[in-house]
């Protein structure tokens, strides 16, 4: 705040080096002046920091008010009939998986993790992990611990953790976040409720606060167009349930822009707002209660504009929506018309839809759930699966690292799949980011030679199935590398085998990164000119392109390196550069 600070740190070289790298980053939309800079060695060794938030981390760790605060997979709901304490646990079926945001701990202190669970219908053995692994930095789940369940009784699992220093990362605090895995065998259903996370020994169950209010909204992901009213739902519990609070309207600078007086005469209370202006809103309550009293209520609504009408071959924004008809409903209202099946949607990869040979599995309602009127998916072909490799290995594997070449089960496969989504599926985009393979080419290929020959072989099973399907090659391989393999693509004939070519856009949007608007524009030129040569220019397409946003809530913290403003200025410069660069397709990675 534009004082001089004298600062000290003291960390651990990550490696017994006699060269160190000192990396000092400014992440945030400011500028930082640096003076007087000193590094010494020294014998001293980093101490213990002390906790920053004492008690129950967790929010709402009673479900009491929904699933306010915990990000779930497979099947968890809300469970109002069975609880440990209060009125609600939460209830997991297959492939149930809790996840918590971010909490800040005291590096070097002993931490308890407990919680308490139930199985019915036979035995069961739940889980509890702490992690710090994230999507493009990295981390590991640092301690899990299971606990084998008697049907018919709660039983607490309890798990202690010493947070590690961080090599080579110099900080007072650091955060970690907490699955709990349910998980059940078929037939057994698993309940947890009470669940905590705090400094010291283990102790009685609290909450994070005596009182604790929530925010939700009727509509997708809080998605609204300026022609919505926008209806909320205030959710309370502990002494608050009988106050008046004030729900607060803010701006995206943090300045009141609306406020209603709600009293909340029970656990619930519908607030209907009419229509609002086009803005990102974050939602507050203030209900008076001191901060050690009670955890305040915090929703982000956006809202937009209604989408022009415009015909879907001449739209130009996608994403990669997960199979959420919640998810797929607020990214068609936000203007994600199209959506790629990759990693957020795996029901065309080949491991997924033919695990064991002639053994088919097409998910069709994950597939009718993406579909929606006036958008179109694009299904990509890729991960070999293991049979293919015979009895050698059980894993899948990229189609890059496919070990004979021969293409009879790729073109089998394509068949019934395109065959089978036909009239749903109309594009299909072959591998993904195979230049990025590190699998030695086959006899008589070059990386870049055997792609054609695998993307030939996709064309003609494409094709065969559908005569007026798009297939988009290259598979979106990146636009500032490998031209030599382009050329080996093209010279193999790659160029006849495909209706569009896709590459992946990342740092488009900011002239701060390596690539600039300028030098996609040019790169992007320099594949016309390249397809020129080989005598077919095609459309280009940006399969997927993206910025790493940090979460927006002030509430529950999720990490990334851009600031949610910053990132709303980025996303349309993304979408300018990519129209400058005549990219006909582009897809934000991931929704």
């Amino acid at each position: 705040h534009e004082n001089w600070q004298d600062i000290t740190f003291l960390a651990q070289c990550a490696l017994d080096e006699p060269r160190t790298v000192l990396l000092l980053l400014c992440r945030a939309n400011t500028t930082l002046w640096i003076d007087k800079f000193k590094i010494e060695e020294v014998d001293e060794k980093p101490q213990p920091q002390p906790p920053p938030l004492l008690g129950n981390l967790f929010h709402n760790s009673g479900f009491e008010l929904g699933m306010e605060g915990w990000m779930k997979r497979g099947v968890v709901e809300v469970d109002t009939s069975v609880s440990h304490s209060g009125k609600a646990s939460a209830r997991m079926g297959p492939k149930g998986h809790l996840c918590t945001p971010w909490y800040p701990v005291g590096i070097g202190q002993v931490y308890t993790l407990s919680g308490w669970f139930r199985a019915e219908g036979g035995a069961a053995e739940p889980g509890i992990s702490v992690s710090d692994w994230c999507h493009k930095e990295g981390g590991k789940t640092h301690r899990q611990v299971r606990l084998k369940l008697k049907p018919g009784i709660w039983q607490r699992l309890t798990m202690q953790w010493t947070v590690p220093f961080p090599s080579g990362i110099s900080s007072e605090t650091t955060r970690f976040y907490v699955n709990i895995y349910g998980r059940p065998p078929e037939g057994t259903t698993i309940w947890v409720d009470d669940l905590m996370f705090s400094y010291g020994p283990v102790t009685d169950y609290q909450p994070r606060r005596p009182s604790e209010l929530a925010i939700s909204s009727d509509a997708p992901y809080s998605a609204y167009t300026v022609k919505e009213p926008v209806t909320l739902q205030l959710k309370a519990s502990g002494a608050v349930k009988t106050r008046t609070v004030q729900l607060v309207r803010l701006d995206e600078y943090d300045q009141v822009a609306g406020q209603t007086q709600v009293t909340l005469t029970d656990a619930e209370t519908v607030v209907k707002l009419g229509t609002l202006p086009p803005g990102f809103w974050r939602f507050v309550t203030r209900s008076g209660l001191k901060a050690d009293a009670v955890a305040e209520g915090e929703l982000l609504v956006s809202v937009g504009p209604v989408m022009p009408d415009v015909p879907l071959e001449k739209w130009l924004v996608g994403s990669h929506i997960p199979s959420s008809e919640r998810a797929v409903a607020a990214c068609y209202k936000l203007g994600m018309r199209w959506n790629r099946l990759h990693d957020t949607g795996k029901e065309a990869k080949w491991s997924v839809v033919e695990p064991k040979q002639g053994e088919w599995n097409f998910r069709d309602d994950t597939i009718t759930a993406k579909l929606v009127p006036g958008g179109a998916l694009l299904a990509n072909l890729d991960d070999l699966p293991a049979w293919v490799f015979g009895k050698k290995t059980r894993r899948s594997a990229r189609i890059m690292s496919h070990p004979t070449g021969d293409t009879t089960h790729w073109e089998n496969y394509i068949r019934q799949m395109v065959g089978h989504w036909k009239g749903q599926i109309h594009h299909w985009e072959v591998m993904n980011e195979p230049n990025l393979s590190r699998a030695k080419a086959l006899p008589g290929f070059t990386p870049g030679s055997f792609y054609a020959h695998m993307l030939k072989a996709a064309h003609r099973a494409i094709k065969a199935a559908d005569p007026n399907a798009t297939v988009v090659g290259i598979g979106g391989c990146q636009v500032l590398g490998r031209s030599k393999w382009l050329e080996e693509i093209f010279a193999a004939g790659g160029l006849e085998a495909c209706d569009a070519v896709a590459y992946h856009g990342y740092g488009t949007a900011s002239w701060s990164t390596t690539t600039t608007p300028e030098r996609l524009i040019e790169r992007v030129g320099e594949w016309r000119a390249l397809m020129r040569k080989y005598g077919r220019e095609l459309p280009i397409w940006d399969t997927e392109t993206g910025i790493q946003l940090a979460g927006s809530s002030r509430k529950f913290h999720i990490p990334g390196d851009t600031p949610p403003d910053i990132g709303a200025h980025l996303m349309p410069k993304a979408i300018a550069t990519a129209r400058a660069a005549g990219t006909q397709r582009l897809f934000f990675y991931s929704a």
